[in-house]
């Protein structure tokens, strides 16, 4: 393929994740700023009409050029959406790459005995006011059951509730995804897919997030440091030396996202902030605001295995914020 083809291919895949074309959203974590997978997307469950579905068969037929073609065209899709187009189940791992915060709520209704609430009244005084209504992924609010906005949430019936709400989540783009599989079956042989992991698809379609650390550079401002200060250049040097697998574990670190935006729709620049700490010290990240405290480390060596400690220990939830 050319160059001026392959870029307009590229551009209007691009164009699909855009908030004006209204076919994807991006999911809670991204509109949140919060755990991981902040770039990625989510079929627009609300786009049920034959000319919606249309256009994501459409989608899907992009999909399977990039795959047969070997384009890597951008396709930012969570494992939920990867999962399904493979036929692999989805679980609540999937719903908490995506919506932390619904994850953790749920949690917190099922595993409540384990904090001595164990009755509907003890239950209403750590959980006001809750009925059966969720928020969907665009952030509608809407009825689990039938009338559930009239039925309050409560000890008994809340396993009832969590099941519900974690089926609907994890089901409520099945028919845009279905439409996507038709797309990629009209380029690529179904059963194909069967043979394959949701992250052999993946790669497969979008290829492997690679972490271009010239860009990376151009885009970063600094607080407490300069450009030219040995740490910042040792920085460099050692990010250079990373593998990209390692270079994806820090950006989730420092930003929670996996890939790099394009260049022409980078929102914000990492910012490395100077951290008065020693050598032993580790760095810390905030992932709202694509920052990181660094320490400045004395040499190259002891910068690379405090930033490798950091970004495998760190993505817990310990070191960033």
């Amino acid at each position: 393929w050319g160059g001026l083809f392959r870029d307009a291919v590229n551009r209007m895949v691009e164009d699909l994740f855009s908030p004006h074309f209204g076919l994807l959203v991006l999911c809670p974590n991204g509109r949140n700023s919060v755990g991981l997978n902040n770039e990625k997307y989510l079929p627009d469950s609300s786009r049920t009409s034959p000319r919606a579905m249309q256009m994501f068969e459409f989608v899907g037929r992009l999909m399977g050029m990039s795959m047969r073609h070997k384009m890597c065209l951008p396709f930012d899709f969570p494992s939920l959406v990867w999962r399904q187009l493979v036929g692999q189940p989805t679980d609540l791992s999937d719903l908490a790459a995506v919506d932390v915060a619904l994850a953790r709520t749920l949690a917190a209704y099922r595993e409540c005995e384990a904090d001595g609430i164990t009755d509907d009244e003890s239950f209403a005084a750590e959980f006001p006011d809750q009925y059966f209504t969720a928020a969907r992924s665009d952030g509608t609010e809407v009825e689990v059951v039938p009338g559930g906005k009239a039925i309050r949430l409560t000890f008994s019936n809340r396993l009832a509730y969590c099941d519900r709400v974690e089926s609907m989540r994890l089901k409520e783009v099945a028919p845009q995804v279905a439409a996507m599989l038709r797309g990629i079956a009209a380029v690529v042989p179904a059963r194909a897919l069967k043979l394959m992991t949701w992250q052999e698809l993946e790669v497969a379609v979008a290829g492997r997030p690679e972490i271009n650390v010239a860009l990376l550079r151009k885009h970063t401002e600094y607080d407490g440091y300069h450009r030219d200060d040995p740490v910042i250049q040792r920085f460099w040097r050692v990010m250079e030396e990373f593998t990209n697998e390692e270079r994806t574990l820090y950006l989730r670190f420092v930003w929670g996202r996996s890939r790099l935006p394009i260049q022409r729709r980078w929102p914000k620049k990492m910012k490395i902030t100077r951290r008065s700490a020693s050598d032993e010290s580790l760095p810390h990240s905030h992932t709202c605001f694509f920052s990181i405290e660094l320490p400045p480390y004395g040499s190259d060596q002891v910068m690379r295995r405090r930033l490798l400690a950091a970004v495998h220990f760190g993505l817990g939830g310990i070191l960033n914020a």
